[in-house]
């Protein structure tokens, strides 16, 4: 009789006590929610210059050789392309994006787009509007860009730029023009 009384009475405590405390339920958290949101450059195209409009919130700068476009294709390419008043460069390479800023890691491979000279004829004594294509191996490069958030907006800021998205053009344009004049395929390593 003593042992179960003992017995009734610890139910009736354990009983009582889980009426009044919660029950701790296990689950299993995840880890995606433990991440930061992180913005996302896949299929953007970004236009790097040097001086920042807080109004519009776009990069911009008339100068020659200091500004460019970045496309971005997915989660880790990207071709940059650089202008300059003679003619345009081209490279790809891969990328990085974390919470603090933006790393472009260039390949080896550079096409030179130049534009035709005023002057210049073609072999059948024309004016020549063809352009020139020259594709160089050289050393790869990095450049690295500051993560900052304006106005809900993120632009990439380094010493000599700002990158913020293009408001002139497309990511689709822009790889279509690309791909039309045969860089990608000398990007690529493949002469057209």
């Amino acid at each position: 009789m003593k042992f179960l009384i003992s017995i009734s009475l610890f139910s009736a405590i354990i009983y009582f006590n889980s009426c009044t405390s919660p029950v701790q339920a296990s689950f299993i958290e995840d880890s995606l929610l433990n991440v930061r949101i992180n913005h996302s450059l896949a299929g953007k195209l970004y236009f790097f210059a040097p001086e920042f409009d807080s109004t519009n919130l776009v990069a911009t700068g008339a100068c020659d050789c200091c500004s460019a476009n970045a496309v971005f294709l997915d989660d880790t390419s990207f071709v940059y392309v650089g202008y300059c008043d003679d003619g345009s460069t081209y490279s790809k390479g891969k990328y990085q994006l974390s919470e603090e800023g933006l790393v472009l890691n260039f390949d080896n491979i550079t096409v030179e787009k130049s534009y035709p000279e005023m002057d210049e004829m073609d072999s059948t004594g024309q004016l020549s509007t063809e352009f020139t294509y020259n594709t160089i191996i050289d050393s790869p490069s990095t450049l690295v860009f500051r993560k900052k958030d304006f106005k809900g907006r993120i632009f990439f800021r380094s010493d000599y730029a700002f990158g913020a998205i293009d408001t002139g053009g497309t990511a689709i344009e822009m790889m279509k023009s690309i791909r039309g004049q045969g860089i990608w395929d000398r990007l690529a390593g493949r002469e057209k």
